[in-house]
């Protein structure tokens, strides 16, 4: 199994594989290049994390699954800079028409309406090759 790393801060540069915004990925990924991404909180510093999910979409492979964690009840904080918080019904949202396989919050201990995070597991419409 090869792995690709990804960020968006040029800082970590000699850490990962690629130092891009995960909006412009067709700069140097090919579509349908991969069976797995993981995004870990990620897309509350993404400036529109619709085109996020619209590229991650096209890296994808039909049938291929995301795992992401989001936050929505946690510190905001920069570097880069800290744009969004997700509820269950925005992350629904946000990745209509693909196959939502499980959506987990993270309980804040005594805030039942408001988890620390979610974990989400999703896959890509269509067929596996």
């Amino acid at each position: 199994v090869t792995c690709f790393t990804l960020d968006i801060d040029p800082r970590v540069s000699d850490s990962v594989d690629y130092v891009v915004d995960i909006t412009e990925f067709n700069i140097c990924l090919k579509d349908e290049s991969f069976d797995y991404l993981i995004c870990t909180d990620a897309l509350k510093h993404i400036t529109n994390p619709f085109s996020a999910v619209k590229e991650m979409n096209r890296i994808l492979k039909k049938g291929g699954y995301i795992f992401i964690t989001a936050p929505l009840n946690f510190m905001i904080h920069g570097r880069p800079a800290d744009y969004w918080r997700f509820t269950d019904e925005g992350l629904r949202l946000l990745f209509k028409g693909w196959h939502i396989l499980e959506l987990t919050p993270l309980p804040t201990p005594h805030r039942d309406e408001m988890p620390i995070e979610y974990s989400i597991v999703i896959q890509k419409p269509g067929e596996t090759t």
